[in-house]
Parts: C-alpha cells; structure tokens; sequence
C-alpha cells in the first residue's frame, strides 16, 4: 500500500468536525479552512475507504451506516493519540528539566519575531535553557561577525547579493532557510486584487509601508527598492507592528515583503489580506549562521528550526551549486 493511501489524522480530525456539525462550511469555519479543503478532504476519505460517507441533504449532512463506524473509530484514535501526547509531553517536560545551558542569537528585526516564537516553544520544553535574542537590522548582519560570541546569527539578502560571498572561508556552518520573492501585500476588497502581478514602476505610485528600526537605510528592502527608485514609507513607533495592521486593514498603504515575514508579522489579519507577485522577480533568501562546534543546546534550536521549515535545511555552498 502506498503511503499517500493511509488516512492522516489531520484527515480524521476534519471528518469528526463535519460529522459534529452538519456543514462543510461551518466546520471549515472553526478549522480555519476553505469548504472547498474540507470537501477534497472527505473526497479523498470516500475514495480510499471506497464508501460513501454522508447522505446530503437540504437539512445538512447526515453520516451513514459507514460513516457512523468511521466515527467510532475516529474518536477513539483521536482519544488515544491526545492520551499518547500527554503521557509523552510528560516524559519531555521531565527530561527537559535536565537541559540547561545559554544560547546567543543575533537576528534580523524582520526574522526576530519568528525565531522569538521558536525559542519561545523551545524554553517551555526546557526551562533551564538561557535565551539572548538580539536584534538589527539586516544590513548590519553583512559580515556575519560572531566576535561578540553569539552561536546563531539569522538574517536575509537579496539572493545577487549573496551568492558573492559564497565559497569564502568562514568560521560558521551557513544554511539557507527558505527562498522567496519580493510580493505587493493588501486588502482583499482592493481593486488591485484583479491584476496577476504589479510592476515596479506602478509600486513608484502607491504608499508603501515597512516594519523596521530607526535605521531604515540598512533595511535590505529599503536599499534594494531605493535603488529601483522605489520609496518605503518606514514606521518608526515603538507600536509599529500595530500601526503596520491599521494601515493595512483601512487600505490606507501596501505592505511590501516576502510570505514568511508576512505570515509572521500579521498573523491577526492572514485572512483578510491577499498578494501579488512583482512582475520583475526580486529573490530573498533567508539565511541562517551557526558557528561552528557548537553546543548540543544550540542543535536542540536547530532542530526546532530545521522542522519548522519542514526539511533538512540547504547547506548554503550546495544551494549556489560551488564545491568547497
């Protein structure tokens, strides 16, 4: 049997909720999903179960004989994983109580919310894990200076940018986290919605705001778009991230950024706000430092990281295609 052919139980967590209300969209609703997910996802269990699992009607949706022993099923494995994951948060919260030790990160203003977010996470598991979070801008991160004994140094470049320092000694292991291009942010009720990509010359005409320090010259986006003539519209207050979601929710400017920091950044707004692709690509790449031998504390965020990302992360020689 393939793999693809095992349920998921993600994909019974979705049955159970629409058995329980009656209604793809509402449980789409409460899941934080499209009906239109939901709906391939009940497809796909019909199809590997070969039944048909719920009588459609104008009243709602009603299981049937089969889907009610689906039921069954699902909650009972639902009940026993959620009894596993308790037992086992358990274990790790007592085996975490014996890891201790310090962890120096320096990181990009924009990057610093996610990575606070992961080590976050990662002190609740450990405790007795000491944590300095850092912040500049990206700019400032260039020369990847571990001078000052921080052991993670995590920013971003325009991938032209990059790609000149690759292959150089380095006292660090560098790792490409994700590679994105630049988007055009906005609400979804904007007229620009109707366009499939934006150019730069028609960004020159619109307000454009960008969450940064004091020192917005060394925000890689501000040199980048300077450049091209392009002017960011920076948000200096200490209440910057606010001010950005106001602006952005009364379509009073456009966010220019890349997904991951968006998604970051404005979590609150995600489903009110859609993008669009520049027409002239701009690639980021997000970009992590480790310095070299370094303690199995600092692996226990680098593997936090690595699965965040969801993959072995690129060792940055190999991601440029150079052998060093």
């Amino acid at each position: 049997m393939k793999r693809s052919d095992f349920m998921r139980l993600e994909e019974l967590e979705i049955f159970l909720e629409v058995a329980n209300q009656k209604s793809m969209s509402i449980a789409g609703n409460n899941l934080n999903m499209s009906p239109q997910n939901i709906s391939v996802t009940i497809a796909r269990l019909e199809a590997e179960l070969e039944v048909s699992l719920f009588s459609r009607t104008r009243q709602g949706i009603f299981l049937k004989e089969s889907g009610k022993k689906l039921y069954s099923f699902s909650k009972k494995v639902i009940e026993e994983f959620s009894t596993l994951k308790t037992d086992l948060e358990g274990q790790n919260k007592n085996a975490g109580s014996c890891v201790s030790g310090e962890i120096r990160i320096l990181s990009s203003i924009n990057l610093a919310f996610l990575i606070a977010t992961l080590t976050e996470t990662l002190q609740k598991r450990y405790p007795n894990i000491k944590i300095l979070l850092l912040e500049q801008t990206d700019l400032c991160l260039t020369k990847r200076n571990f001078e000052d004994n921080h052991d993670i140094i995590c920013t971003s470049y325009e991938k032209n940018f990059l790609s000149g320092y690759i292959g150089s000694p380095r006292p660090d292991d560098a790792y490409v986290l994700k590679e994105e291009n630049l988007r055009l942010f906005f609400k979804k009720d904007d007229p620009l919605i109707k366009r499939k990509a934006i150019s730069l010359r028609a960004l020159k005409k619109l307000p454009l705001i960008a969450y940064c320090t004091s020192d917005s010259n060394s925000q890689i986006y501000s040199q980048l778009l300077n450049h091209k003539g392009i002017k960011l519209n920076h948000i200096f207050s200490s209440n910057n991230i606010n001010l950005c979601v106001d602006y952005l929710e009364n379509n009073r400017a456009y966010y220019l950024g890349t997904t991951l920091l968006f998604n970051t950044l404005f979590k609150p707004i995600q489903t009110g706000v859609t993008s669009i692709p520049l027409k002239d690509k701009i690639s980021i790449i997000h970009v992590l430092f480790v310095r070299k031998n370094t303690s199995s504390t600092v692996k226990l965020l680098i593997d936090m990281i690595r699965n965040y990302f969801g993959h072995t992360l690129y060792e940055i020689d190999h991601y440029f295609g150079f052998k060093r």
